[in-house]
């Protein structure tokens, strides 16, 4: 009797170590899969809340991401060779938001024939080189502005554009959108298109030349973060701001400030967290799932001193506040 006991005893506690050893041997959750996500920029506040998104979307499909970026949309030498690394490296998917629309073109075919999976963000590539695009509605977003800038000026008068880098795919989209959605407003001119590079400075001396230029204009858009904000400090600096009406791009704190100050009018904002977790999301379906790479946008919003404060805007302009 004592003999059956001890037997079952044995085979108990051989059962109980089996179970435990199944359990510590139980592989962790490893990453799936590799991605690398190149902006245009590291010295904006829109691309941190990009790479935010990247990031919750990295560790919610269990995929091992990284963001690169060059000092300056201006540095796109430095961009082409943060991908030329990135190729090198051989992830599995490239998500890439070009600086430039034609110079970055040839890297990104190399990185197709080298079997990585390449995604766009923000701005498109020539020829349909990515497999998938994520972005903001550029067209649409730039048409909102025509529109509330039309409002504020009564619909006539002089206009002037400050653009960002030339040759930017989201450049060449928001500059058409604003001009297809003006041309309904036949009282109203768009008298100068100009090119900051995306600097704060060069957007400050562009907007003060313009405004000596032309002393009847009633309004100016600019095209991205670091342009409207030279945009503001110049009009600010003038004395313009209530006769020259102005509406910028993106919601940094500057921008933000200015529109609560009434230095700005309004700015366009768009939903970057959202773009870096649905490109990740997306890179993850191709390679998981075999999906198809699609077009996916984003929406954006019209803020202006009257809504900021709203709960929804509030929300949108601050993703991270309890």
């Amino acid at each position: 009797m004592k003999k059956w006991l001890l037997g079952i005893f044995i085979v108990v506690i051989f059962m109980v170590a089996f179970i435990l050893n199944s359990i510590d041997s139980e592989p962790v959750t490893q990453s799936h899969w590799k991605i690398i996500t190149i902006v245009k920029s590291s010295d904006l506040d829109f691309w941190k809340l990009v790479e935010s998104g990247t990031i919750m979307a990295g560790e919610e499909f269990h995929a091992d991401t990284m963001f690169w970026a060059p000092s300056s949309e201006k540095k796109v030498d430095e961009q082409m060779e943060l991908l030329e690394k990135a190729i090198h490296e051989k992830p599995d998917a490239i998500v890439l938001a070009a600086a430039d629309y034609q110079r970055l073109a040839p890297l990104a075919r190399k990185a197709k024939e080298n079997g990585i999976l390449l995604l766009t963000l923000d701005s498109r590539l020539p020829e349909h080189l990515s497999e998938g695009h994520i972005a903001t509605d550029n067209v649409n977003a730039a048409g909102k502005a025509a529109d509330y800038l039309a409002h504020l000026v009564g619909e006539k008068g002089k206009l002037a554009i400050i653009s960002t880098v030339a040759g930017t795919a989201t450049a060449m989209e928001r500059e058409r959108g604003f001009l297809q959605t003006i041309k309904k407003y036949p009282n109203i001119e768009v008298i100068d298109i100009k090119f900051s590079g995306s600097d704060i400075k060069e957007a400050h001396r562009l907007t003060k030349q313009i405004i000596k230029d032309h002393p009847d204009l009633k309004g100016i858009f600019g095209i991205n973060e670091l342009t409207t904000v030279g945009i503001a400090l110049a009009n600010k600096e003038m004395g313009k701001t209530p006769t020259i009406k102005a509406i910028g791009f993106d919601s940094s704190p500057k921008i933000l400030n200015f529109v609560e100050e009434g230095v700005l009018d309004a700015t366009v904002v768009q939903k970057p967290f959202n773009m870096g977790y649905l490109a990740v999301e997306q890179a993850v379906s191709i390679l998981e799932v075999k999906t198809k790479g699609k077009l996916l946008y984003t929406d954006s919003e019209i803020i202006t001193k009257e809504n900021m404060y709203s709960p929804e805007n509030q929300k949108l302009l601050f993703p991270f506040e309890k």
